[in-house]
């Protein structure tokens, strides 16, 4: 098996990217594992003046995915520049297998359209719903 560290482009595979389930995962298609999970929440911080004029500092808990659909597309394409920058890929010589829910709408997947392909520079790119790749591992 290849390590993660060699170049991508040498071992010519895909980059996977699944966003239909709890959690957002990112790996290539030639590890059987995701090589980073997302948890579907992103920590953020609020601030409030208390009365006696001190700063107080809360911790919230802003979601990335409700029901397997994005809902902030900044934190993923954030992800999938680290993941991409970490692995030394080049976005315009990779294809790339994006999963989502199937109640994503097409609003949502022209969104993610517009992220990969004109923000992340991929050239091409593979849709497919996380039921049906469900199906298909369960061996029917």
């Amino acid at each position: 098996m290849v390590s993660p560290d060699d170049d991508l482009i040498a071992r010519k595979c895909a980059i996977i990217v699944d966003i239909g389930g709890k959690n957002c995962r990112i790996g290539t298609s030639d590890f059987e594992k995701p090589l980073i999970e997302c948890l579907s929440c992103e920590k953020k911080e609020i601030y409030s003046i208390q009365e006696n004029g001190t700063l107080d500092c809360n911790a919230y808990y802003e979601p990335i995915l409700q029901r397997g659909i994005v809902t902030n597309w900044n934190f993923v394409e954030k992800q999938i520049k680290e993941f991409i920058n970490q692995q030394k890929i080049d976005s315009n010589k990779t294809s790339i297998i994006f999963t989502q829910s199937i109640a994503a709408t097409e609003d949502d997947k022209e969104k993610a359209m517009h992220v990969l392909f004109e923000k992340l520079g991929f050239h091409s790119i593979c849709t497919i719903s996380d039921a049906f790749l469900s199906f298909i591992t369960s061996g029917n």
